[in-house]
Order: C-alpha cells, then sequence, then structure tokens
C-alpha cells in the first residue's frame, strides 16, 4: 500500500502532511502509514474511508496492489482523460496549454472555491 499512497500522493499533489490534516489523522500517524511502518491490516477501517475520500478512490483500491490508475478516478476524471486520449498530438497540446493557464488562475482552485463557501 506505501507505493500506492505514494503515488496517488503525487498524482493528485497532497503531500502526507496536507493528506494528514484533511483526513484528521495525527502527522505522525499518516507519516507513518505513508511510508508503510504501519501494518496495512492495523491501520483502520475509519482511517481508510478517510484516507479513501481525501484522494478519491476507494479503500479496495488502497488494498488492491493490482487495480490500474483509472480506478482511482472520478467519472469526470474518466470523461476527461478519454476525450484527452482522442486527441491527435496537437489537440493534446492545446489542452495540457489550457489547464495550465486555467489552473494557475487562483479563481479556480479548491482553495478558493473553499474560501468563497465559507465567507459566502
Amino acid at each position: 500500500m506505501r507505493e500506492k499512497l505514494r503515488s496517488l500522493l503525487e498524482l493528485k499533489n497532497i503531500s502526507s502532511n496536507k493528506l494528514a490534516k484533511e483526513t484528521g489523522i495525527s502527522v505522525s500517524s499518516m507519516s507513518d502509514i505513508v511510508n508503510g511502518e504501519t501494518n496495512e491490516l492495523n491501520i483502520g477501517v475509519d482511517k481508510m474511508l478517510k484516507i479513501a475520500n481525501v484522494l478519491d478512490v476507494t479503500v479496495e483500491y488502497l488494498y488492491d496492489r493490482n487495480a490500474p490508475l483509472e480506478q482511482t478516478l472520478t467519472h469526470a476524471e474518466q470523461q476527461l482523460l478519454t476525450g484527452y486520449r482522442d486527441l491527435n498530438p496537437k489537440g493534446q497540446d492545446k489542452v495540457q496549454d489550457y489547464v495550465h493557464d486555467i489552473s494557475a488562475n487562483p479563481e479556480y482552485k479548491k482553495e478558493a472555491a473553499l474560501y468563497e463557501r465559507i465567507a459566502g
């Protein structure tokens, strides 16, 4: 599970400290989980559900060492990936440029949306 967690953290651009904060699991416990120092069978269902929820995957995926990456994606992400794969290299470059541009805009960041809901 260690490799899977590390891959997901990298893929989703989340640090283990941020994952700890978002799940309510202590930083030291999360570090032990991410580094494989805690036996995956001793983590506890409640913690695994919190981790899976934040990473937007299923608990089954976290335990299944052979599951493909597509199982970690939401339906919307799968649709985007399918559309991207249908494009030629020129179209893929254009999508990458667009995603880069829109993700650089703070208005569209998750943190900004969360702040607006709290402030609003």
